[in-house]
């Protein structure tokens, strides 16, 4: 058994003999299925809760390219159309003790270099969860601030139910970047300016709840509630630049709300300006109407919830809102689905019905498992839409990431081989709590961020092993043939084939997609081939006998 191993100026060559990688070990994370005809092509983005870096990895599991940061996210992560990481960082101090707090907002070029990086972590407020960079390179992110007792009493919440030491306020806020670290804020939104309530006709925020579909009920428990203080748990942020709207999605309420971004801050306030006419007041709301008393916990729709977004134009299903319906009391049983809504937005309102629910009634289920308990997610979690009609799917509490086509079969799967030590070997266990992923993304070929971009393919993450599911690696202990020499010449960048015993040969060079770039049979003791006409990549070159059942084979990493 021989490993050779040359490395000139990033051009790396590794004889890959049967039984130098890691066979007879259990197949534990990465890639577990790739059914290379219905995948669509692409680049996976995803950035480990329990881990610094980010990563973005091809359909084969090979590593693109990585982010090293600082800090664990907290949460959300995305590859932006500017080829910029919008990144999230885990630095709150003991102000907010939760574990969907951030405290960092920072954008990284394809480099691992720091454009711009500032903290939103104070006594008064933190970010959390969400973060998303607009068109004009702003940044929204979702945030908590604090509303003490006096506050809430004030705003006409039941002196019993009033949190301590403070209630954890949700707020919207659009920064732009300045500089390497600053920022000025230039647009802002506030839940506590929509507060509702039918108990103390004394406030100034009393009213008929059912009526007042704008506000949010400052007395009404969410199905999904999380704590005293963390009363809401908004945990989701896109912007519609056509519509000039912004949607935030709230756990614990059951809710996805849609607002206008088209106001001033100040008209943000109240209950008129902007396109809509109605100020910062809610313009949809959908998934529990019982939140303003237009129904019953039976009309719950959404089962703690999470990465609502809006569908972009040119792919299917454009304009409808796509999220991660996790399960969490679904009068069914604990199981999650992949859902949409398509809300209907005329003559600049939704639509609702007589009975002031908004449209649609009922969601389209874009994917539920054969057996529904085979698929949950207790948190985290989201889906996006391809270009193919498959959907994208990060089973974030487990670490599974997958893709189903539109019969709902899974062409592709792949665990996160990343805890909090890195990247693990293949054949350990990783703990699922240890895996756990807030976000995962499939950007495709044509995505901007790609644009001038080196997309060579590296090694896997965890490791070369038996299960890789783009190089055809025989486990047979008798899979090796001592008479045939490979030798790849760095230089030239020739091939050369000794075939000592002018065995009967078949050389395939094929691409780690599955592609096969060439093929040539062997019959005689010395042949060479030029591979300079191959573009840059990770390539297996496989050589077996007549009969296929001995062979070798050699990667070579080309850039």
């Amino acid at each position: 058994m021989i490993i050779n191993t040359i490395k000139n100026w990033g051009l790396i060559c590794l004889m890959l003999f049967s039984g130098i990688l890691s066979f007879g070990q259990q197949q534990t994370m990465g890639v577990f299925i790739y059914d290379k005809e219905n995948t669509a092509d692409g680049y996976i983005f995803f950035s480990p809760n329990s881990y610094t870096d980010a990563y973005l990895i091809d359909n084969c599991g090979f590593l693109v390219n990585s982010w090293d940061r600082d800090h664990v996210p907290g949460l959300a992560g995305h590859l932006t159309p500017s080829g910029l990481m919008l990144r999230t960082g885990k630095v709150n101090g003991p102000f907010y003790s939760q574990a969907s707090t951030g405290g960092n907002l920072e954008l990284v070029d394809w480099d691992n270099n720091t454009v711009w990086s500032s903290d939103f972590n104070q006594f008064e407020f933190i970010q959390h969860h969400d973060a998303v960079l607009m068109p004009n390179g702003n940044v929204i992110y979702i945030g908590w601030e604090r509303i003490s007792p006096a506050q809430q009493i004030e705003y006409g919440r039941n002196p019993s139910e009033v949190s301590q030491p403070h209630l954890w306020g949700e707020f919207i806020q659009e920064v732009k970047p300045i500089g390497n670290s600053d920022y000025e804020v230039v647009w802002e939104w506030h839940l506590q300016d929509h507060f509702v309530q039918d108990y103390d006709p004394s406030k100034q925020n009393y009213g008929v709840v059912q009526d007042e579909l704008g506000k949010v009920d400052i007395n009404y428990e969410g199905p999904a509630i999380f704590s005293d203080e963390d009363w809401w748990h908004c945990n989701a942020l896109d912007y519609n630049e056509d519509l000039d709207q912004i949607l935030l999605n709230c756990r614990s309420n059951g809710e996805v709300w849609i607002i206008d971004h088209s106001t001033t801050t100040e008209e943000a306030t109240g209950t008129t300006g902007g396109n809509s006419g109605k100020g910062g007041e809610l313009l949809y709301r959908w998934g529990n109407p019982s939140s303003y008393k237009r129904g019953s916990i039976a009309d719950l729709r959404q089962y703690g919830s999470h990465g609502h977004y809006w569908i972009p134009e040119g792919l299917p299903n454009a304009g409808k809102i796509m999220f991660f319906n996790n399960g969490d009391q679904r009068p069914q049983g604990y199981y999650s689905t992949v859902e949409m809504i398509d809300p209907i937005f005329e003559n600049g309102e939704y639509r609702k019905n007589n009975n002031e629910r908004y449209y649609p009634l009922e969601p389209e289920i874009a994917y539920k498992a054969p057996n529904p308990f085979d698929f949950r997610s207790t948190y985290l979690s989201n889906a996006n839409q391809l270009s193919n009609g498959n959907v994208f799917i990060n089973e974030g509490g487990t670490g599974r990431l997958f893709e189903v086509n539109a019969q709902g079969n899974i062409v592709w799967e792949y665990l996160n081989p990343v805890d909090g030590s890195g990247p693990n070997v293949q054949g350990e266990n990783v703990w699922s709590f240890q895996r756990q992923i807030f976000r995962a993304y499939k950007y495709e070929p044509d995505y901007p961020a790609f644009e001038g971009k080196d997309l060579t393919s590296g090694e896997l993450l965890e490791g070369d092993s038996e299960y890789n599911q783009c190089m055809d690696v025989s486990t047979n202990d008798e899979n090796t043939l001592s008479d045939v020499g490979l030798t790849y010449d760095l230089g030239s960048g020739f091939l050369t084939i000794e075939n000592i015993s002018n065995k009967n040969l078949t050389l395939t060079v094929q691409s780690i997609d599955g592609k096969i770039h060439m093929q040539e049979s062997i019959n005689n003791a010395y042949h060479e081939i030029n591979l300079n006409a191959l573009q840059a990549g990770v390539y297996v070159i496989s050589v077996v006998t007549s009969d296929g059942k001995k062979g070798l084979n050699k990667k070579i990493v080309r850039i």
